[in-house]
């Protein structure tokens, strides 16, 4: 497993520590799911979706984050698979790019997704450390996600399907105003900037208590197995 000083997330939460550490997953039983009553509403036309990652293995399917059931539903979804990111967006909206995530090095992301832009390619763009790449495969989303009742994940897809093996930090979800990339990456080394308190972030581990400040709340998540927090953080 990765090397760093892990704790469980409540102690953490409560040392403040969020979301400035990162999640582990064992790939084995560990999992975070949100119901989607306490996840709450969002642009379901527009959003985006920041986090690093530093996988243990890329050979198995293995998702980052989700929301969704199955391919069948309009949801998205963010899935790693021998090598290569896999983006889906409502049925047939996809982004995949192969050789593009490595075992044992942090790779920090953005993803858009806008089904209403006039611009078919630009319904669905994704960002690696500061710089937009170009998908191997691509279809244009034509529709919003749908409003559907399964839970948010982050290390697995709903019921614990297909579990990620490693370290995630920061994720971060937008709602209808994308951000900018130079607001999400550092112009320099590439890896994501603080997040919190940038207009529209909802911090997905933050421990913040003022929902006010429109984060979503640590306690809000089931720990699915043992995620700890691990002190290893992007260089």
């Amino acid at each position: 497993m990765t090397v760093g000083a892990s704790k469980g997330i409540a102690a953490a939460a409560a040392d403040g520590g969020l979301p400035y550490q990162s999640l582990e997953f064992d790939g084995s039983s560990d999992y975070l799911s949100m119901s989607d009553a306490n996840y709450g509403a969002y642009d379901r036309e527009k959003f985006g979706v920041a986090f690093s990652v530093k996988p243990d293995n890329v050979t198995t399917g293995a998702f980052i984050m989700a929301h969704e059931l199955g391919i069948a539903d309009r949801s998205w979804r963010i899935e790693v698979n021998n090598g290569a990111l896999e983006i889906r967006c409502s049925p047939g909206g996809t982004f995949d790019i192969s050789s593009i995530i490595t075992v044992g090095s942090w790779q920090s992301f953005l993803l858009y997704y806008d089904s209403a832009n006039p611009t078919a390619g630009d319904r669905m763009r994704l960002w690696k450390d500061g710089v937009e790449q170009t998908a191997s495969s691509y279809t244009a989303p034509t529709v919003a996600v749908n409003d559907i009742s399964v839970d948010v994940t982050i290390g697995a897809r709903s019921g614990g399907v297909g579990k990620f093996n490693g370290l995630i930090f920061q994720p971060t979800f937008f709602s209808g105003a994308l951000p900018e990339p130079s607001d999400v990456f550092d112009g320099t080394a590439g890896k994501l900037k603080n997040l919190v308190g940038l207009a529209g972030a909802k911090s997905l581990i933050g421990a913040e208590s003022d929902v006010t400040t429109d984060s979503i709340l640590a306690a809000s998540w089931t720990n699915n197995g043992s995620v700890t927090i691990n002190s290893e953080v992007p260089e």
